[in-house]
């Protein structure tokens, strides 16, 4: 970890997850261009905000998915432009070939960096002791396959009786019966834009409880009803007045359309953006409290919308919001969740 803050002081931060592969290039700030260059100004504001605490992966997962490849020279260059505004960065893998994976790790350390060092799938446990010997902070990779979704759970139990209690990050797993056994140091998770991407708007409840809108047409809904305004249930009603939307949103279709339809809103002026941010940065509060366990968001999309629209979101209506004067409770977690996991292997 490269951050010079205290722990006291992160532990204030919202934590992050930012993909190498989208911010290698970010649109134009100029609008309807297809010219794509980097720009300097756009990824400050991404790595260097005093309320984030930003971790980059190298994106070789989501480039597999997307038909290319990330180059380490490059992904080497950026990292030395940026890695004293970072909390980590993890070193290029690649999915399934331990060897090519070893090089790439041995090149960007002999480049003066200390990346958080992957542990693939093909990779055995005296590997995982060596890569303790370079790091106090392994990456656990291979618990999501291309376009398969995630392993079976005796995969990721096999890789943490290997790591024998030492500080691990999961690359996007995020089961809580999991976290709450193991209690990894950190995890990741791009469910929060959810809504964006497919419109399906997360609640958070408190207590590990989530509740779920779908579309724009709430109202039409018969598990749904107007609770003083809101298409919402009560509950979910209260996380959009936390989350500070205004009650008109909720019967405007603009305020519900997802990233296809281009509306030009902005996603930290829809419901699909500002429910789940708020949710997410609480839960990942309540995870934090509950397990020790950083869960950083991770903001990330595909479908044309830049990541800066994510984190203003996120901040905005979910750690901005919670600093303020809106009142908060914790709850402990059920017990029935802290049982039984490997009874389910």
């Amino acid at each position: 970890m490269t951050s010079s803050c205290s722990d006291r002081e992160l532990d204030r931060r919202t934590p992050i997850l930012y993909s190498y592969a989208y911010l290698r290039e970010l649109r134009d700030s100029q609008p309807n261009t297809s010219v794509w260059r980097r720009s300097p100004g756009d990824i400050a504001q991404l790595c260097a905000r005093p309320h984030m605490e930003v971790l980059i992966d190298s994106g070789a997962f989501t480039a597999l998915n997307a038909g290319f490849e990330i180059g380490l020279a490059e992904y080497i260059d950026w990292l030395h432009e940026w890695k004293e505004h970072l909390y980590g960065y993890i070193a290029l893998d690649k999915l399934g070939d331990p060897k090519q994976t070893r090089e790439n790790l041995k090149i960007m350390q002999a480049e003066g960096l200390s990346p958080i060092p992957v542990h693939v799938r093909g990779d055995d446990e005296k590997r995982m002791d060596e890569l303790f010997e370079m790091s106090a902070y392994v990456a656990i990779g291979g618990l999501r396959r291309p376009h398969r979704g995630q392993v079976g759970r005796a995969y990721l139990a096999e890789k943490m009786r290997w790591a024998k209690g030492r500080k691990v990050h999961w690359l996007g797993w995020t089961d809580l019966a999991a976290i709450a056994h193991f209690k990894p140091h950190s995890v990741d998770c791009s469910s929060w834009s959810a809504g964006i991407r497919w419109g399906r708007v997360q609640c958070y409840l408190g207590r590990a409880r989530w509740g779920e809108a779908l579309g724009w047409s709430v109202p039409e809904r018969p598990d749904r009803s107007l609770e003083k305004g809101w298409c919402l249930t009560p509950e979910e009603a209260a996380v959009a007045r936390n989350a500070g939307i205004p009650r008109s949103w909720m019967t405007e279709p603009v305020r519900w359309q997802t990233a296809a339809t281009k509306t030009g809103v902005g996603y930290e002026n829809s419901v699909l953006g500002c429910i789940p941010a708020q949710s997410w940065v609480r839960y990942a509060d309540d995870v934090k409290r509950w397990y020790g366990t950083r869960f950083f968001i991770a903001c990330s999309t595909f479908s044309g919308w830049r990541p800066q629209m994510y984190a203003k979101a996120l901040f905005h209506h979910g750690r901005g919001a919670l600093e303020g004067d809106l009142p908060r409770e914790y709850h402990p977690v059920p017990d029935e969740r802290k049982e039984g996991y490997l009874a389910t292997l």
